[in-house]
């Protein structure tokens, strides 16, 4: 453990000194100077005097110099506030100017701005004669084009029909190629001068000959298309008559299940359904379901019924041929015990016999 230093107390740091200090009062009231004197030999104080002058000048000097001052007070803030209104009426003329200005500009502006209204006015004026004739122009290109487009459709339907035709015109020509091709060659096998023969030349006969097969040809036609018409007229006929004939035979079917099923009410009526005569074709039937359901119903529980008698009765069979065996069974023990005892005394018998 550390040891701590002596101390020395001869040390001239480590002593306290202690001195009487003087006291400095500044004096501004005049006073005694033998009190002045005595004071400074009973106390350590100094007096230090400010005021050398005598009380009464002090005061005239001091009120002479407050009204100087006040009145120099007063200049100074009348100065101050002379400026101030001066700097004031400047500012107010410098806003005045420029509120002048800006109403010049404000003016301007409204000039440029009615002349740009009117311009804009006479812009807008313009653009609507623009629209309206632009307007018409397009409803009488609108009308133009529809009109167009139905005679684009109805060119297209033309042209669709003369293609149909010129491909029917076409397939006729390709069948009556063979009628050309068969003329070029009988003109190649006529002779030269076959026209100057006149009605004896061969070409007449011919040609009769075809305008008879076309006469019989056209009647056949007109034949056929009679014959055609009296056929479909028989089978509208026919239709007809099956039809009649499937109504009347619906009719019939439905006369008889219509008395079917009034037969078969009378025969399945119940009386909650109220009286046979006044009761609906509908309702009697949900009344024979309902008949039906109980009977089936009945003869459900009726089975059930008889199956559960049946088998008690072939319990009471079992049991009766279960006693009968039992039975049997002990006759056969009695009968099995009495032929050992016989054949016991047989045998002692025999036995006794052999021993004699």
């Amino acid at each position: 453990m550390d040891m701590p230093l002596p101390l020395n107390m001869d040390d001239p740091r480590l002593q306290l000194k202690v001195e009487n200090r003087l006291k400095n009062i500044f004096v501004t009231q005049l006073e005694d100077v033998s009190l002045l004197h005595k004071k400074e030999h009973d106390e350590n104080v100094r007096h230090i005097p400010v005021i050398t002058e005598s009380s009464s000048r002090v005061l005239d000097t001091g009120v002479n110099t407050l009204q100087r001052t006040l009145v120099l007070k007063k200049q100074v803030h009348l100065d101050e506030v002379n400026r101030q209104l001066m700097q004031k009426e400047q500012e107010f003329k410098g806003h005045m100017q420029a509120l002048e200005q800006k109403w010049s500009q404000l003016q301007h502006k409204q000039q440029e701005t009615k002349d740009k209204a009117a311009k804009f006015e006479k812009f807008v004026e313009e653009n609507e004669v623009k629209r309206c004739r632009a307007l018409k122009k397009y409803q009488v290109q609108r009308k133009q084009n529809q009109l167009m487009e139905k005679d684009i459709s109805d060119l297209s339907a033309q042209l669709e029909q003369l293609q149909i035709r010129h491909q029917r015109l076409k397939a006729r020509v390709d069948k009556h190629k063979i009628y050309e091709d068969y003329l070029m060659k009988i003109l190649d096998l006529l002779p030269e001068k076959y026209l100057e023969c006149g009605a004896e030349s061969l070409v007449m006969p011919i040609i009769r000959r075809h305008e008879t097969l076309s006469i019989t040809q056209q009647d056949l036609l007109q034949r056929l298309a009679s014959v055609t018409k009296e056929l479909d007229e028989g089978q509208h006929k026919l239709d007809s008559l099956k039809q009649e004939h499937n109504t009347s035979k619906l009719a019939e079917e439905t006369g008889s299940l219509v008395i079917a099923v009034k037969h078969l009410g009378q025969q399945c009526y119940l009386q909650h359904y109220g009286p046979l005569e006044d009761m609906d074709m509908l309702v009697m039937m949900d009344m024979i379901k309902e008949f039906i359901v109980e009977k089936v119903d009945m003869e459900r529980r009726a089975l059930r019924l008889t199956a559960s008698g049946s088998e008690m009765m072939k319990g009471s069979a079992n049991r009766r041929r279960e006693g009968s065996e039992v039975a049997r069974n002990a006759s056969s023990k009695v009968h099995l015990k009495s032929t050992s005892k016989a054949s016991g005394k047989s045998d002692s018998l025999s036995s006794s016999k052999t021993m004699q």
